[in-house]
């Protein structure tokens, strides 16, 4: 299995605290995680292991083509562990006072077994995968029905 990881395991991570509309930014550039491929194959240091990967994004000011531009740079971590790190999403920004904890299913997110891009379309509960992207299942159609307050708190987690 891990020997079949494709280069999207990085993107099938949800971003966390990433605003929805910048989301797609992240593809602009081809980013490489081939050290995260590695440590996940036969011989890497994470191989045959338990591993939950979920992602983020650093928003810099680079020049891009003789142009300053914000890119979102992807940050991806992988945890070592035998079970889920959390089932809780801790919720802060700039524009709020105070941190709030809520379920991972109160915002639509959950621990969900990676799928390699050649098995995906075969029964998931067949795969013996041993690595977990945190994934959310809310729609970007769905937002435009979500209250404000509620939209803020998925840019937040």
């Amino acid at each position: 299995f891990y020997y079949y990881l494709q280069e999207d395991l990085w993107l099938s991570a949800f971003p966390i605290g990433t605003e929805w509309e910048n989301i797609d930014k992240i593809k602009e550039f081809n980013w490489n995680f081939e050290n995260l491929e590695k440590a996940l194959e036969e011989g890497g240091k994470l191989y045959g292991k338990t591993v939950y990967v979920f992602g983020s994004t650093e928003p810099q000011l680079l020049n891009v083509d003789g142009e300053s531009k914000i890119v979102l740079i992807p940050v991806v971590v992988a945890v070592d562990c035998p079970f889920p790190p959390s089932d809780k999403i801790g919720i802060n920004s700039v524009q709020r006072e105070n941190e709030e904890i809520v379920p991972m299913r109160a915002m639509k997110m959950a621990w969900v077994p990676y799928v390699p891009l050649e098995d995906r379309l075969s029964r998931i509960d067949s795969l013996k995968t041993k690595i977990f992207t945190l994934g959310c299942t809310q729609r970007r159609s769905a937002l435009k029905h979500l209250k404000e307050e509620r939209v803020k708190k998925l840019y937040a987690t």
